[in-house]
């Protein structure tokens, strides 16, 4: 509304040019970052036409947002957990360049993914008026509680089954290699599989009711930042083209 997303992008056109992309993926990655990837999508949608990108281009800049989006509210959710803000965006978005710039030099250097991309969705006009973003927003957010609390209730009674400890025994290995402790495991796993705006939301209770230490906030959030959600988002990747390559292995 305020031209804020222009201007971020005139700021991310030089980074384009480092991971190989057009200078116009600037203002995808910048909507993305500052609202959310459904915003991302629709103005890479629009652009489709007027800047062809290969297959490996579109899994470059749909990786990119897929490790740093909606930044203002994910990283809220960070540093309600107890991790501060600035630690959460300088790892996402540096960490989405340095992902960039590597499978970049791997696509290229492999002559991989070259054929022209293929977008198989159409984003519907939408009423664009503040009013109906109001509503958007708090139909999201009603949703978004829902979901926590569903959560919330279906962990306990698999807790008392004993089947997350059948589950987490079996992650167990790979999550302290990662730093993360028993009382993080479970709420780790949620939010790979669903998402910050799930994991994220049982980690503040968890974190803030004291269950868990610090440390394990820190290396768990830091994990949710870079990968998660990978059941939704690489799905909504694979309707612009991305292939699973980057989307789903590399994260």
């Amino acid at each position: 509304y305020y031209g804020l997303v222009v201007l971020l992008s005139h700021w991310l056109t030089p980074v384009m040019d480092w991971v190989g992309l057009p200078g116009a993926m600037g203002l995808v990655w910048a909507t993305a970052l500052v609202t959310n990837l459904y915003g991302g999508i629709v103005v890479y949608a629009s652009l489709a036409s007027e800047v062809p990108m290969t297959v490996a281009q579109v899994t470059i800049i749909s990786s990119m947002m897929l490790i740093a989006h909606a930044l203002p509210i994910e990283g809220r959710i960070a540093q309600k957990a107890g991790v501060r803000i600035s630690l959460t965006i300088l790892l996402r978005v540096g960490m989405a360049i340095v992902f960039g710039m590597i499978f970049s030099f791997i696509y290229s250097a492999g002559d991989w993914l070259q054929q022209p991309a293929e977008l198989l969705w159409t984003p519907e006009a939408v009423d664009p008026s503040l009013l109906s973003w109001i509503k958007n927003q708090l139909l999201s957010l009603l949703v978004i509680f829902a979901i926590v609390f569903a959560l919330v209730l279906l962990l306990d009674v698999l807790k008392r089954l004993g089947i997350i400890d059948h589950i987490t025994n079996l992650l167990r290995p790979v999550l302290q290699l990662l730093g993360i402790g028993r009382e993080a495991e479970t709420i780790t796993l949620v939010g790979v599989t669903l998402g910050i705006s799930y994991g994220g939301a049982l980690l503040i209770n968890e974190a803030q009711a004291g269950h868990i230490k610090p440390n394990d906030v820190l290396f768990s959030i830091s994990l949710l930042g870079l990968s998660h959600s990978l059941i939704e988002d690489t799905l909504l990747m694979m309707l612009i083209g991305a292939d699973l390559t980057g989307i789903l292995l590399g994260r």
